[in-house]
């Protein structure tokens, strides 16, 4: 009976032994894995944690390090002025949608907006008052699209928003009525400064298989 139990037992603990060296090599894979992807988008290496990221080997470690990252990709995935899709984030945001159109052989149109004049207020009123008006621009953008419209901040002043299925007579009428609303009542400022402001706006639209993200883009820009 010994002699049958005692090899089983040396079986199980072997197992248990690599089961734990493969979890802790997938962790620290995974984790590599992640700061590879920033680093291939152009992140600096100061956003992430130090030489410490490789650990001792305990999982404590890992796990903390792992949350770290987790939190900065969920900051780089919002913009932190308007809450909406940061710059990455929309750029992924177009890709998928075009993917997808494609894939169904369907209708995008995508529209880019540019608030007139951003920089003159920034100089004019400071950069306080720049996050203000581009809160209250979303707001007003919100207010026109509904949730099937997806929006997100290409970068300083401008903005994406996607239209899928949308003939581009009927995503110039959107973009139409999003122009409206922003020219419509003057944006207020927290010292009691009223701006009246305009938007610019550009709408294209591509089906097909060949739909191509990047051209679609440049042509509403």
């Amino acid at each position: 009976w010994a002699a049958r139990l005692r090899p089983a037992l040396y079986g199980l603990a072997i197992d248990a032994i690599i089961i734990a060296m493969l979890l802790v090599a997938q962790r620290r894979t995974q984790l590599g894995l992640r700061v590879l992807s920033r680093r291939v988008q152009g992140e600096g290496d100061a956003r992430f944690p130090r030489p410490r990221f490789l650990g001792n080997g305990n999982i404590e470690d890992f796990e903390k390090v792992a949350a770290e990252l987790e939190e900065i990709r969920r900051a780089d995935k919002t913009d932190a002025v308007t809450g909406l899709p940061g710059p990455s984030e929309t750029r992924n945001m177009l890709l998928l949608y075009s993917e997808v159109a494609a894939l169904e052989g369907a209708r995008l149109s995508a529209c880019v907006a540019d608030l007139d004049h951003f920089k003159l207020i920034n100089d004019t009123h400071g950069h306080a008052a720049g996050d203000e008006v581009l809160r209250q621009l979303c707001d007003r953008v919100k207010g026109v699209l509904d949730s099937g419209h997806p929006i997100g901040r290409w970068g300083g002043d401008e903005f994406l928003l996607l239209f899928p299925r949308t003939e581009l007579s009927a995503a110039r009428a959107l973009a139409e009525e999003v122009r409206s609303a922003v020219a419509s009542s003057p944006f207020e400022l927290a010292d009691g400064t009223n701006l009246r402001l305009t938007v610019t706006l550009g709408v294209a639209s591509a089906s097909g298989i060949g739909l191509d993200a990047n051209r679609l883009f440049m042509a509403a820009d």
